[in-house]
């Protein structure tokens, strides 16, 4: 797989003016990654069609936490082999391990992407 050359995140939205939701670098909002409009350069918090922009916007700016995410879901050797044992603190462990990831990191990616 080739090396990542997407702008580093954190990611974050932004609306400057009636140019639509600016996807930026949350530290450098100079920095714009994509700007997402409904197609009728309506300032931002126009009431029809900027709820979808902006719900569009903020899923491209949780984009490096989801694949964060999805790169951290890769489970430890040990989980597998715990899967097939009667050991139950092995067990435990793997559910106190995805327990951990979940609340950490799947949690917030998504809460991210749906602006909670």
């Amino acid at each position: 797989m080739d090396k990542q050359t997407h702008t580093l995140g954190p990611w974050a939205i932004w609306c400057p003016s009636h140019e639509g939701w600016r996807v930026v670098q949350r530290d450098d909002k100079s920095k714009c990654i994509a700007v997402v409009t409904d197609g009728r350069s309506l300032p931002c918090g126009a009431d029809y069609g900027d709820m979808e922009a902006r719900a569009n916007a903020r899923l491209l700016a949780a984009a490096p936490d989801l694949l964060a995410a999805l790169e951290s879901a890769t489970c430890p050797p040990w989980v597998h082999n715990a899967a097939n044992t009667q050991d139950i603190e092995a067990l435990r462990a793997v559910a106190v391990w995805f327990g951990d990831w979940n609340n950490k990191v799947r949690l917030p990616a998504i809460g991210k992407a749906k602006g909670e």
